[in-house]
């Protein structure tokens, strides 16, 4: 297994989950004892994330058998057979919230956007072991700061990274004819975030 692609996955999922899975991100922190709400900013989640990442065995454990269930569930008639239904009551979240019943039945055939970036990084077979590793190596690798300000900057380095991955999933998804412009564009965005932080983190080494 390549445990930097398992840990980079695991920023990427977590940056998409706050966009296209928001409830059960919110969900998951608040079993963990954050108090981020519904009305939360993607920043503002990102930083709850990472952090709880960091610091709580329960939040991780929750992300992991979460990820696990959304990254293994098979389409079916009504999109959420073997989904970890269980798992999704208990922290009080749904898979999605569709709007109208086209959008119940694409996600039926297609799966949850967070399931499928999964799928696409992992083998189903190795998804599990794959994304206790990733969570795992990110808060081992987070835990390591030595002082506050440099676990700050750690955080904040991750927060960007993954608002990147997640414009850049936006961007992909857009119509053909918007693509030529649309992804560049959020792929400069993200790359001069991430450069602009890792800048300030040097300087206050």
């Amino acid at each position: 297994m390549d445990y930097t692609q398992a840990q980079d996955a695991i920023t990427k999922v977590v940056g998409l989950m706050s966009v296209e899975d928001k409830p059960a991100l919110v969900a998951l922190l608040k079993r963990s004892g954050s108090l981020v709400e519904q009305s939360s900013t993607q920043t503002e989640l990102l930083d709850a994330a990472f952090k709880a990442i960091k610091n709580s065995p329960r939040f991780r454990q929750d992300l992991s058998q979460y990820l696990s269930s959304v990254g293994t569930v098979e389409a079916s008639a009504d999109g959420y057979s073997n989904f970890g239904e269980d798992l999704l009551a208990k922290i009080g979240a749904s898979p999605t919230t569709p709007n109208t019943t086209a959008a119940a039945t694409t996600t039926a055939k297609s799966g949850t956007k967070v399931g499928n970036l999964l799928k696409s990084i992992f083998t189903k077979e190795n998804i599990s072991s794959a994304v206790n590793a990733g969570i795992g190596i990110l808060g081992t690798k987070l835990q390591s700061k030595a002082n506050a300000t440099s676990e700050q900057n750690a955080i904040d380095y991750q927060v960007a990274a993954a608002q990147a991955a997640q414009a850049q999933a936006a961007a992909a998804a857009v119509a053909p004819a918007k693509k030529s412009w649309v992804l560049p564009v959020a792929i400069i965005g993200g790359v001069l975030l991430i450069g602009t932080i890792a800048y300030f983190a040097m300087r206050k080494k």
